[in-house]
């Protein structure tokens, strides 16, 4: 599964893994907009031959939403493996997400994340790179949040439209931490 968003990296990267044959089923390419997952399709189009092979999700609302996908993907051809291409700052959530918010382990399916090989990322020395530390901090305040949201919907404690309606909150939080991780941008100049 190539998941949204990461320019041409995870795409590139996801080819790549096709090309030593890892991948040996499908491929699952999603995003927000369906020009960026077109644009994705058309550049495995040059390599694979069967379109069989891929699935398109369009308009994925957040990584839960396109694991959750996956997940059914999974189900439907009864696959028991699979291999996730995100930027690496991006694995955590990921892995968070899978361990409490999806039937994977229950399924017996094993997942392996990789990493696109975005330029800007060192995991000894993210600090030294703006763009690392920039997205570093959104992860992190994004765990969180992700954390805290799905399990008060996973328990009951809130509903889908309760949580729906709370995105308004959610984007006024984005908004200051997006501040906040600026000025922590600015502050490394």
């Amino acid at each position: 599964m190539c998941l949204g968003g990461g320019g041409n990296k995870r795409i590139d990267k996801t080819i790549s893994l096709y090309q030593q044959n890892f991948i040996k089923n499908k491929i699952i390419i999603s995003d927000t907009l369906n020009k960026y997952v077109d644009n994705k399709v058309e550049k495995l189009d040059e390599i694979i031959v069967n379109k069989d092979f891929i699935i398109k999700k369009y308009q994925t609302k957040n990584t839960l939403d396109e694991l959750l996908f996956s997940e059914k993907i999974l189900r439907k051809y009864n696959y028991k493996s699979i291999i996730i291409v995100s930027d690496e700052p991006h694995s955590r959530r990921i892995k968070m997400l899978i361990n409490n918010f999806t039937k994977f382990s229950e399924l017996n399916i094993q997942y392996t994340i990789v990493g696109s090989g975005v330029d800007w990322w060192n995991k000894e020395k993210f600090y030294s790179n703006k763009k690392a530390v920039y997205f570093a901090v959104q992860e992190s305040f994004k765990i969180m949040h992700n954390y805290t949201f799905y399990t008060l919907l996973k328990y009951s404690i809130i509903t889908q439209d309760e949580l729906n309606s709370l995105n308004n909150y959610k984007r006024s939080i984005t908004k200051i931490i997006n501040l906040m991780i600026r000025n922590i941008y600015n502050l490394l100049n």
